[in-house]
């Protein structure tokens, strides 16, 4: 049976001392008779490998590694917002850890010019319709309430861990978040950009820590000339550049028409596939009573990026393959949903406790942190300095789910090669992987 029991993953925990924390958060007033804060933590771990998210199977899971009956009443007192400090606090303290003692970076070239690789994205989780209030959700103008969580996660490329995990509701959008990386940004960082998250004024602060980013071009950005401040119609520019068939445009600018911020924009040119689907998929997003302009279509047939990395640090076309890399953190997504299943925690928030789904959700994040993440690492290291190989994500996500106990094994020669005959990355000439193409950034 994949279980998790306490002594199993002490050594992952120690650091953490989870006890002495569940006290001074207030978590355990008094000495606990039967429900430590680690216990709590470990069986809910159980809970969510059985993927069953009731409070009757998480006092089952406690009454089995305490060896005491726990009433599924006994487990709701401790959902509460007086625990929900607790919980935020192991997190963070977790986010500091980082529960891998081997630090390893995946770049090999570019190491001295970037120090971390930071995306940032969010994901949206139904929940139920009572948490309306507190999580407002996308609705119609005379259709029912709707209640989405947002989760907003930022990650570094380079050692693959976690700097900020946030739950926010649907209406709060990236846009509000934007200004939050700036709290955990350090000299010599990278910043991939999503549009949702581009600010110019976050833009100048990033610059402010020394450090780089990389954002799409805002469609409502205008286009200046970095030396009269003129008016560049880049369409025209761009056109002139098609009919002389050059497929780069690189030069300095400056975009916003009050801000006029000094950046480097960087165009290339699509193939017309990769133009059409591009049109198409924004003809389906598009508001059915306006159609796509003229402009916009004929700009979608190019990648335009703006940056503060000048010519000499970085060519065109590895600026892109750089930017390219944000797309990782959808994979992330993809495996906690499908997975993981973390949407079905919230099934069991059913009443207006809204400190609920929020402990929740914090909880499997904990999972990720503490077990998932560091056994990754750990494997993918492993692994690629024992064959080439590299480990894939998807595939190791579904043996952790039922293969836990063995992967939390520090040495297990057959799970080295069991790992590397089922779950890595097959070798394709016509492309690479994401971690290939981290590795040699």
């Amino acid at each position: 049976m994949n279980k998790i029991h306490p002594c199993k993953v002490s050594d992952f925990l120690s650091r953490l001392d989870i006890n002495q924390l569940g006290k001074q958060t207030g978590f355990t007033l008094r000495k606990p008779k039967k429900i430590t804060a680690e216990l709590f933590i470990v069986s809910f771990f159980n809970v969510m490998l059985k993927k069953c998210y009731s409070l009757r199977q998480w006092a089952i899971e406690v009454s089995l590694l305490t060896g005491k009956p726990v009433s599924f009443q006994a487990i709701a007192k401790k959902l509460q917002f007086r625990q929900l400090r607790f919980i935020k606090a192991l997190l963070l303290k977790g986010l500091d850890e980082q529960l891998d003692s081997d630090y390893f970076r995946w770049s090999k070239s570019n190491g001295d010019l970037f120090k971390r690789i930071l995306i940032e994205d969010s994901t949206c989780i139904q929940l139920p319709h009572s948490l309306s209030q507190y999580y407002p959700g996308n609705r119609r103008q005379n259709g029912p309430k709707k209640a989405v969580a947002r989760i907003q996660l930022c990650l570094d490329l380079l050692s693959n861990s976690f700097k900020n995990l946030d739950l926010k509701s649907f209406c709060d959008h990236d846009a509000t978040h934007s200004t939050e990386i700036l709290n955990y940004l350090k000299q010599g960082d990278l910043v991939l950009r999503d549009l949702g998250y581009s600010k110019i004024s976050v833009f100048r602060s990033i610059i402010e820590f020394k450090a780089y980013f990389i954002s799409r071009l805002h469609p409502k950005w205008v286009v200046l000339d970095a030396d009269n401040e003129k008016l560049i119609d880049l369409m025209k520019e761009l056109k002139d550049f098609d009919r002389r068939n050059i497929h780069v445009f690189d030069r300095a600018v400056k975009i916003g028409r009050s801000e006029k911020f000094p950046v480097r924009i960087v165009c290339l040119k699509l193939s017309q596939k990769q133009a059409q689907i591009r049109r198409r998929k924004a003809c389906r997003n598009g508001n059915r009573k306006r159609s796509v302009s003229q402009v916009t279509s004929y700009l979608l047939g190019w990648n335009i990026l703006v940056t503060n990395l000048d010519k000499n640090q970085i060519k065109p076309t590895e600026l892109y393959k750089l930017y390219s890399l944000r797309w990782h953190i959808e994979m992330i997504f993809k495996n906690w949903k499908s997975y993981f299943k973390i949407a079905d925690i919230f099934t069991s928030c059913q009443g207006k406790n809204y400190a609920k789904p929020e402990y929740l959700l914090y909880l499997c994040m904990c999972f990720l942190v503490f077990i998932y993440n560091p056994r990754f690492n750990h494997f993918k290291r492993t692994i690629l300095l024992k064959s080439g190989k590299i480990l894939s994500p998807a595939k190791f996500a579904k043996m952790t789910i039922n293969n836990l106990d063995m992967l939390l094994k520090k040495e297990a020669p057959l799970l080295i090669e069991l790992l590397q005959k089922n779950c890595c990355y097959a070798i394709r000439k016509d492309r690479q992987n994401i971690y290939e193409r981290i590795l040699y950034i």
